[in-house]
């Protein structure tokens, strides 16, 4: 069907995590070459969290080929470590980049031409790229009325750890990014609770190892450890809301997950183990989504993170507590499991 076209669609109101790329906008198909284009794509007040080379590709966050006509992409908020925007394959027409918080990771390029400015003239086909906030970006290399924070930290979010990407009242940014009460422009992006109910496996970013209750022991002061995802219910816990945060209970004995050394024990090093739970703040974990979609856990009695010793990514390396620092070894995916 040589002249049937894809046209009119729209993206909007999502939030999307973990993947090796964002959005890929074709005008024609390629194999056979129809006689149709591609038009009316509006991809509107989304999120995208965790768009990176960890999933299998170079972490893109929008792909336009095949000269598609009248592309709006507007008021989205994006955190990708790839190219932001790549064209190729002709130019496409009326395609619009505006009011949008991203990385400018790679930045906006086309087969051919340079970042920006000379991309925007070869390729949008007379559209805006403007009203941005382009964080890290060269201001030299784009046109005028966009902006170019050096640093999430300059971007005024709400609490940019908590995954809360609201503008505070301070921001200078104002009616930028996606919206929490749908495609209007108002600030603010759609957030969603970092903590499945259930039974999770709690997997570590830096070696895709579990966190174990270790050897199966039912004992308390075992330690917990991590090692290869097997399914066992000593690899098993439950999160449940408590005063303060969640207590994280193991399946296999009952008890829950606790720093040891007790309340006091503020500092870094102190293992982590299973104790019966009896409510006290180092037994009490608060769960932060990050930048790349993962979340830190951190006791409530010390405010640090739960981190695997020495960014080990072995089994049977123990987890401590430790001072925040960002470290991969410091971040985790709770997968539900039966």
């Amino acid at each position: 069907m040589p002249w049937s076209v894809v046209k009119d669609i729209k993206v909007t109101n999502n939030v999307f995590k973990h993947s090796a790329g964002g959005v890929v906008i074709t005008g024609q198909d390629d194999n056979p070459a129809g006689m149709g284009v591609g038009s009316g794509f509006t991809i509107k007040n989304n999120v995208f969290q965790d768009i990176s080379g960890d999933w299998g590709g170079d972490g893109r966050l929008f792909q336009i080929t095949g000269g598609a006509h009248d592309i709006t992409i507007d008021h989205n908020t994006a955190f990708q470590t790839g190219f932001l925007m790549v064209f190729d394959n002709g130019t496409s027409y009326n395609v619009n980049y505006t009011n949008n918080i991203s990385n400018v990771g790679w930045g906006v390029v086309g087969n051919g031409s340079a970042e920006g400015t000379s991309t925007q003239y070869a390729y949008m086909g007379g559209g805006q790229l403007s009203g941005n906030v382009l964080i890290g970006g060269n201001g030299g290399r784009y046109p005028a009325g966009n902006y170019y924070p050096s640093s999430v930290d300059q971007v005024g979010f709400i609490n940019f750890n908590g995954a809360n990407f609201n503008l505070g009242p301070g921001s200078p940014y104002a009616g930028v990014g996606a919206s929490t009460s749908g495609p209007s422009t108002t600030t603010g992006t759609p957030t969603t609770s970092p903590v499945p109910t259930g039974w999770v496996k709690i997997v570590s970013k830096n070696s895709g190892r579990c966190m174990d209750v270790m050897s199966a022991s039912l004992g308390a002061g075992t330690g917990i450890i991590q090692w290869d995802c097997w399914g066992g219910d000593n690899q098993k816990f439950m999160f449940t809301p408590v005063s303060g945060g969640f207590k994280i209970t193991a399946k296999h004995s009952g008890m829950g997950l606790d720093v040891s050394g007790g309340p006091s024990a503020t500092f870094d090093g102190p293992g982590l183990l299973q104790w019966p739970y009896w409510g006290g703040s180092n037994e009490i974990f608060q769960v932060n989504p990050t930048s790349d979609g993962y979340v830190t856990l951190n006791p409530t009695n010390s405010g640090k993170c739960l981190d695997v010793a020495g960014a080990a990514k072995g089994n049977g390396a123990p987890l401590l507590q430790w001072s925040c620092w960002g470290g991969d070894n410091q971040k985790w995916t709770l997968v539900p499991v039966q």
